[in-house]
């Protein structure tokens, strides 16, 4: 009789103190908009709207190097398509962290292997991710193709302690700054230093890609 109280207690603790992760089952749904490189909208075959924020990456910012670019990979690769979300935690935004799958491929572990996110150590689980990671850098795919790709970490903590990076920042960076009226200004040219509102690209046929023009002469 011991036994099976010890028992019972052994698996009441199990339910209550597990992690999220191995109670929650995989959801199928659809992505319905992707925000930016690791975060998406997606709706739960029940109606349900989740925002989900992918684990163990980290996507460039959208005001950064190749962060438009993750953002239009994941929106070919998952924005309007069938798949399924593995909730593993809820972080303190409230949004379901989560491995997001289209067609059977973990997007999550696709974006590191493109070189368009970094393995994010901090709240890293699948430690596959740090070889996938290891052989994108080898063969410079994506952001590794810059000399010193700046995390997003020390991006964000730089942009919040400063109103705006400096030119001499930008420059080293390769920004390509499209300004309001959707012009884009290159390093180096006339009105680069000038332009302080702006989207950032990695290139300038990224920038021109999105709808944007070169300046008149």
């Amino acid at each position: 009789m011991k036994s099976y109280v010890s028992l019972i207690t052994l698996l009441f603790s199990f339910v209550v103190f597990a992690p999220n992760w191995l109670l929650a089952a995989p959801s199928h749904g659809e992505v319905l908009r992707v925000v930016d490189g690791d975060t998406v909208s997606f709706q739960t075959q029940s109606g349900k709207k989740l925002r989900v924020r992918l684990a163990d990456i980290d996507a460039p910012e959208l005001d950064q190097p190749w962060g438009p670019a993750a953002k239009t990979a994941l929106e070919i690769w998952a924005e309007g398509k069938s798949g399924l979300i593995e909730i593993v935690d809820t972080d303190r935004y409230g949004r379901k962290v989560a491995y997001l799958y289209i067609d059977d491929e973990n997007l999550n572990q696709r974006l590191i292997a493109e070189g368009l996110a970094w393995v994010y150590m901090d709240y890293l689980r699948d430690r596959s991710f740090i070889s996938v990671q290891r052989t994108a850098k080898s063969r410079k795919e994506g952001l590794w193709s810059s000399a010193n790709p700046t995390q997003p970490s020390i991006w964000r903590s730089g942009i919040r302690s400063k109103s705006s990076l400096s030119t001499k920042t930008e420059i080293a960076l390769g920004v390509v700054k499209k300004s309001r009226s959707n012009i884009c200004h290159a390093p180096g040219t006339n009105y680069y230093s000038r332009t302080t509102n702006f989207q950032a690209f990695d290139s300038l046929r990224a920038c021109l890609s999105s709808g944007g023009r070169l300046p008149r002469r």
